[in-house]
Formats: structure tokens, sequence, C-alpha cells
């Protein structure tokens, strides 16, 4: 009978054992998104997007609104070091996808959930179908899905921390400005 133990408002810090057990998982998931990294577009988005690099006019659909201007930002930087268009816009999606499994983790472990719960969540959300697959795309999914698990964990933590409160609010101005409509989670 496993239990959280709240020590104030603030969850007790994992024990070594369950901190090496989180980062081995974290690195088996990560490297499993490797496997779902897409050769070619997809997706008719993917073109529009791959376009909007080179030339980013929502308005003229280039690429669709809402214009997911932090994840065209990111793209244009790994651009300077990617050989194409769409491959800079997977590299964002792959990286943000390795992320998914401690930043699930961190929110379960910020609502107070048993940590087994907290395992089982972010390997549940790690490894479902849609989550896996578009991890190795060139769309906004995987980086929308991280800055907002990770914005809403740390604005739950509750450590009472200034730093905490911050980078939770920049996170979740983050994925706002990868997918606008991401504001209804405020």
């Amino acid at each position: 009978n496993e239990q959280v133990v709240v020590r104030g408002n603030a969850a007790e810090p994992l024990t070594s054992r369950q901190r090496t057990l989180v980062i081995a998982l974290a690195v088996v998931v990560a490297l499993t998104r490797l496997l779902a990294v897409s050769h070619s577009m997809w997706d008719w988005d993917e073109a529009l997007f791959a376009s909007a690099l080179h030339h980013y006019d929502v308005a003229q659909h280039h690429p669709h609104p809402p214009g997911f201007p932090l994840f065209f930002a990111l793209a244009k930087l790994a651009r300077t070091f990617v050989y194409d268009d769409f491959h800079a816009l997977r590299a964002i999606s792959t990286l943000a996808s390795l992320f998914i499994f401690p930043a699930m983790f961190a929110l379960a472990r910020s609502l107070r959930f048993r940590f087994r719960t907290c395992l089982i969540a972010a390997l549940l959300l790690s490894f479902l179908p849609n989550v896996w697959y578009w991890g190795g795309t060139g769309f906004t999914d995987e980086l929308a899905l991280v800055t907002a698990l990770a914005g809403v964990a740390l604005l739950l933590r509750n450590d009472r921390g200034r730093w905490t409160y911050i980078a939770g609010c920049i996170l979740f101005a983050a994925t706002m400005l990868v997918r606008a409509q991401n504001v209804l989670m405020a």
C-alpha cells in the first residue's frame, strides 16, 4: 500500500531508487521515439508548414490559422542546423516527443498521485498510438503537449518556489504560442 507523503503542500521527494527508475524509463521511452521518425511528409499540413518556413503569412494560409508561431520560430532556428524544411519541423517535433514521459510524470506527481500511478500514467500517455506516431512527424502536436503538461505540472507543483511559478507561466505561455486553442486550459 503505497501512499504519497505530503510535506506541507509539496510532495515528498523521490527516493534514489525511484529517481533512477524514472530516469531509466524516460531514456527508454525517449529512445522509442526514434522508431517513429517519419522519412517523408505524410500530410498536406506538413507541406504547408514547410513552405511557411520561407513565407510565413497566416492570412495566406502559410501555415493555416492559428499560425503556431513558436513552432515555426523553433523550426527556423533548427533549419540553420538541418538540411531541409521538413527535417527541421520533424526535429522540433521529435525533440519535444523525447520529453513526453517526464512531463506527464511531473504532472501526475504535481497532482499528488502515488509513484506507481505516476509511472503508469506517463507510460500510457507515451505509448498512445497517436502520441507515439505524431512524435516523428512535422506537426505541432508533441511540442504543444509537452509545453502544456510541463507548464501545468509546474503551476500545480505548489512548492511555493517563485521560479517554479515563473517557469510554469513561461511554459504555459509557450503552449499557447504553439497552439492558440490551448488558452482554454487557462
